[in-house]
């Protein structure tokens, strides 16, 4: 799967936006929590301890991850071209981005083509200390309650703390199912993965974050 990556990564070609290619984007805290990680609906503050349960597989790793947003280029805005970082589905997407996980990246939302810059990750599968499906009560959809690792958690709530106001993107096999805005620090180590998901859908991705 690496070699796919290796073979399917673009860097930019310039930044779109305002951006400045290459500039810091976040303060020292929120930094300082991507660095640790470089080594996705709707975001619910659940007053939920993550605790229990074994992390998700390394190799599911990139399946879920959690990247704070930089911009937003819709899709039916004029817009320069700048290359997705893979150019891939699925799986393949998910082990591409995770190979790229300290590393700023643009995506794709296939359904809106909107375009999506996204700083390093914040939390990803790894992070995972034990996700579960279930179905959605305002709607006929399910969603994934995920329970982050202590670990998970902290770097969660560091990133939510110096990020009010800003959008975090859920990324759900290298696909932006949201970008919520952060109303405030979230520090309850839970998530909520929704967004359209069939049982099986749901229920696969709980099995593949490590505990179905």
């Amino acid at each position: 799967m690496l070699s796919t990556c290796e073979a399917t990564h673009k860097p930019y070609a310039r930044p779109f936006g305002g951006g400045k290619a290459g500039s810091p984007r976040y303060p020292a805290p929120v930094a300082g929590a991507m660095a640790r990680r470089a080594c996705g609906i709707s975001i619910l503050a659940i007053v939920t301890a993550a605790c229990g349960g074994d992390p998700a597989s390394p190799s599911d790793a990139g399946a879920f991850q959690l990247r704070l947003v930089v911009e937003i280029v819709s899709g039916s805005s004029p817009r320069p071209y700048v290359p997705v970082t893979c150019d891939a589905d699925g799986r393949e997407a998910a082990h591409c981005l995770d190979a790229h996980a300290g590393e700023s990246v643009v995506v794709i939302e296939p359904t809106s083509m909107d375009m999506y810059e996204l700083g390093p990750v914040v939390v990803d599968g790894a992070d995972v200390a034990e996700a579960k499906a279930q179905p959605e009560p305002a709607s006929d959809g399910w969603s994934v309650l995920v329970d982050l690792t202590p670990e998970g958690t902290d770097a969660f709530a560091a990133a939510t703390r110096t990020a009010v106001g800003d959008r975090i993107a859920i990324v759900v096999d290298g696909r932006v199912v949201s970008a919520p805005t952060v109303e405030a620090e979230i520090g309850s180590g839970s998530v909520v993965v929704a967004g359209g998901l069939s049982e099986t859908e749901a229920r696969a991705l709980a099995e593949r974050l490590g505990r179905g």
